[in-house]
């Protein structure tokens, strides 16, 4: 013994706008699903004056357009199963893009994110082993280390005279709030 429920109008700010039964939306938005109408024949056929109206009903009752164009929002959970997965070989970064409907761009900032493998033995031990560097790169780092050593010396020993010399605290002192 269902009323049925018609469309009514109602005037707003000199405009005459419909309100529309769900059952008549559900309609409207089976009929862009199918391809025999565009948003903008809606509006016109329908009397609808924004395309919010139409875009909010297909969000609402449509699975089709939810699944297509919708943004999809991922439990940290899943952005971390899927990082691991990419990360990992187990899925390429295209199949998984299509696959969860996110952009490659986002899976590549989970991954940096949530930095998932853990080195195992297995991992460490076919990473490659560091190569032994020759004597003579090594004789040449050894000379950096001293040239810099000598570098920082000069820098303090010119600190200290300048402290000296003007009388100002250059070097922070312990415990002093920043």
């Amino acid at each position: 013994m269902g009323m049925k429920k018609e469309k009514f109008e109602r005037i707003i700010s000199g405009k005459r706008h419909f309100i529309y039964p769900e059952e008549e939306r559900i309609k409207i938005v089976k009929e862009l699903e199918n391809g025999s109408i565009s948003i903008k024949e809606v509006m016109q056929k329908y009397e609808i004056h924004q395309a919010d109206t139409v875009l909010t009903w297909l969000k609402r009752y449509s699975a089709q357009y939810r699944e297509k164009y919708m943004r999809v929002i991922l439990p940290v959970s899943d952005r971390r199963l899927i990082a691991y997965k990419v990360e990992t070989g187990a899925l390429s970064l295209e199949v998984a893009s299509t696959r969860y409907r996110v952009q490659q761009e986002t899976i590549k900032k989970w991954i940096k994110l949530y930095t998932c493998t853990t080195i195992t033995p297995d991992t460490m031990s076919r990473k490659e082993q560091p190569q032994q560097r020759s004597t003579s790169e090594t004789k040449a780092l050894q000379e950096q280390v001293k040239m810099l050593k000598l570098k920082v010396e000069g820098l303090e020993t010119l600190i200290d005279i300048a402290e000296k010399e003007l009388k100002i605290d250059i070097r922070k002192k312990p415990g002093t709030k920043q």
